[in-house]
């Protein structure tokens, strides 16, 4: 009987299952104690987080400074290398180098407002004398002559650029300018020897050459291919006067000599200034301006380009041309 009653106390116990403890962080505490001075604990939370990327940068810096110490064993020692040999470096002799600089480095000499002089001892007269020899080399030889056209007072020179203004105002619904000037053109070129050099151009806002945009040679046949080339320009579009006389002013000729209507856009003073400057402040630009009735302006912008580059201005009223 007893025996029952303890077996059922036993089965009717319940079985108390084990209960789960949350993680808990340990530290290591370190205690100082110097006599009777208060003790200092130390323990982990006094001391800053390491970041994970200082972390790694340490490391790198390690393996580097691992590398490094492991490339310096691998150099050879000044023992083991070779001798140098007695051609690889020649030393000059301190007798041998100058006692001066003078003569080391050459550069102009200057005057104190900053402009170059000429070393004392050098014959001017013979300098100037080359640079005029230098500039006739790249002229023609011979005698200069004298161009005129529609009556225009003659110009003198040896290189001419013959400039048309092609535009559309200049053609036969305009102007007809354009085949008034042709027999002119045709006498102008007559005059020419082949000692000479010329240029016809033909402009609207572009520049149209004879041949090549250079001067050529007057010879019969490059005479007979710019008159060939007048022959079968058209009026066409509009006029870039500033262009045109920029393009040509380059060609440095002595002469220019500038037919047209003097259309919009005209010049500016600060324009002609920059075309006589594109001409080198040599090159005379006579202008021939086309009109119906009396010219009505008094100081039109080709009149002040002739005055300006030492030219001529002639004006012609196609109602006068037979």
């Amino acid at each position: 009987m007893v025996f029952a009653i303890l077996l059922a106390l036993v089965w009717q116990t319940p079985t108390i299952a084990p209960r789960e403890e949350p993680d808990r962080t340990g530290g290591i505490v370190l205690v100082e104690q110097q006599g009777d001075v208060e003790a200092k604990y130390f323990h982990e939370p006094d001391q800053p987080p390491v970041d994970a990327s200082e972390s790694a940068s340490a490391a790198s810096s390690a393996e580097s400074a691992a590398s490094a110490a492991s490339s310096a064993a691998a150099l050879p020692d000044a023992a083991d290398l070779p001798p140098l040999l007695a051609g690889d470096a020649v030393l000059p002799a301190l007798a041998d180098l100058p006692a001066t600089t003078d003569g080391l480095f050459q550069s102009p000499s200057l005057t104190t407002g900053g402009r170059p002089q000429l070393p004392s001892g050098t014959d001017i007269a013979a300098v100037l004398a080359e640079d005029a020899a230098r500039l006739a080399a790249g002229q023609p030889a011979g005698s200069p002559t004298r161009v005129s056209l529609f009556g225009s007072p003659a110009a003198s020179g040896r290189t001419f650029v013959f400039l048309i203004d092609r535009s559309k105002s200049m053609g036969g619904d305009g102007l007809n300018a354009l085949a008034a000037a042709e027999p002119h053109l045709r006498a102008a070129l007559d005059i020419l020897q082949p000692e000479h050099q010329f240029q016809l151009v033909a402009y609207d806002q572009r520049c149209h050459y004879v041949k090549e945009r250079q001067l050529l040679p007057a010879t019969s046949d490059n005479k007979q291919a710019a008159l060939s080339f007048y022959s079968q320009l058209a009026a066409h579009g509009k006029t870039d006067h500033d262009l045109a006389l920029h393009s040509v002013a380059r060609l440095r000729p002595d002469v220019i000599f500038l037919l047209s209507d003097g259309g919009d856009p005209h010049l500016t003073d600060a324009q002609i200034l920059a075309v006589r400057r594109a001409g080198g402040n040599r090159t005379a630009i006579h202008c021939i301006q086309f009109g119906f009735g009396p010219l009505q302006a008094t100081s039109p912008f080709l009149r002040r380009l002739a005055d300006a580059t030492g030219g001529q201005f002639t004006y012609v009223n196609v109602r006068g041309m037979k």
